[in-house]
Order: structure tokens, then C-alpha cells, then sequence
């Protein structure tokens, strides 16, 4: 049987309710294309701080960088919260699957995440980047890998990873044992 997958190539809007009207559309036009699962890109929901610093530099840090990182820290979202909610929705008003990533907000802790929706817009999967890569470590913590997990759909087994995780022979053979 083949299964008609969508990878969504869209750039994080400014702001988590615009990234969520853009995930709305983009899963609009894929299930008229006959999609049934549609993959976002990492941090779409929260945003990715692509050239940010918070105004870093190893022992310091200036009050305009510690604003800039209270915003960011603002935009991202909770797990679970109203945005999940909102994609739930999304999801199942288009019978599709979803794989979305997002800058979980855990307490004062922000992670690198993602989360699988069901075409019945329940939250099957959820996961946060075990190791951020590079400068992305002064803004996201740590996942466990616990959520290294493969979940069952209606169109097969589908695992998350994000970004440099797919180097990582070890993350990518603990999905590969789940017969991703």
C-alpha cells in the first residue's frame, strides 16, 4: 500500500498563533493534494532563534539579550497547552496525521520538541531534543530520550528526530529497532 507523506517547507512566522494559521493552510492544501501525514520543520512553533544571541558572551550577560530571551521564552509553548490544542484540532479537521515541531516551555526550561498528532487530533508522540547542537545549548535544554519512541498510525510507524539528530547512529537505530 502506498501512503502520501507531505514535508512542510515553511519558514517559522514571527509569532506562535501566525505559525499555527500556517500550519492550518499548509494542512489544507496538502489533503487536497491526498496527503494523509504532514512532517513541520524543527521549532516551527516558537521559532527557531536562527542568528540570536540573548546577548551572550561566556560570563555575561546584557539586559537587552536577557529581553530578547524573556520574548522568546514568552513565544514558546506548553505540552500539553492551547497551541497543541489548536493543532489537535487542525489535525482532525483534515483527517491527517502531523508531525510539528516546537519550542517546548517546561518551567524555566526551554526545549527543542516535537509532537505527532493523529488524524483524530489526539497527541500520540512527544519528544524533545536529547542533545542541541552546537550554540543551540545557551538557549535549549537537554531531552532524556525518552521520547526516542515510534508510534503506530493508520499509515504506519513514524518516529521524530530533529536536525543533527539524524547523524546520531544511536537515535537513529533506537526509531530503527521500532521498525520506523
Amino acid at each position: 500500500r502506498s501512503v502520501r507523506a507531505a514535508v512542510a517547507q515553511v519558514r517559522a512566522p514571527a509569532d506562535t498563533a501566525r505559525a499555527i494559521d500556517a500550519v492550518a493552510d499548509f494542512c489544507g492544501r496538502a489533503v487536497a493534494a491526498g496527503a494523509q501525514l504532514v512532517v513541520f520543520p524543527e521549532a516551527l512553533l516558537g521559532g527557531y532563534p536562527r542568528g540570536a544571541n540573548f546577548g551572550t558572551v561566556v560570563g555575561s550577560r546584557t539586559a537587552a539579550g536577557r529581553e530578547e530571551f524573556l520574548a522568546y521564552h514568552r513565544a514558546a509553548v506548553t505540552v500539553p497547552g492551547p497551541e497543541v490544542d489548536a493543532l489537535a484540532e487542525i489535525a482532525q479537521r483534515h483527517g491527517l496525521h502531523i508531525v510539528v515541531g516546537l519550542v517546548e516551555r517546561a518551567g524555566t526550561t526551554l526545549y527543542c520538541g516535537s509532537v505527532t498528532i493523529d488524524r483524530f487530533g489526539a497527541v500520540i508522540g512527544r519528544r524533545r531534543k536529547a542533545m542541541p547542537t552546537g550554540a543551540e545549548r545557551l538557549i535549549w535544554g537537554q531531552g532524556d530520550g525518552s521520547g526516542l519512541k515510534v508510534v503506530e498510525t493508520a499509515v504506519g510507524r513514524v518516529g521524530a528526530l530533529a536536525c543533527w539528530e539524524h547523524y546520531n547512529p544511536l537515535a537513529r537505530y533506537a526509531l530503527m529497532a521500532q521498525h520506523e
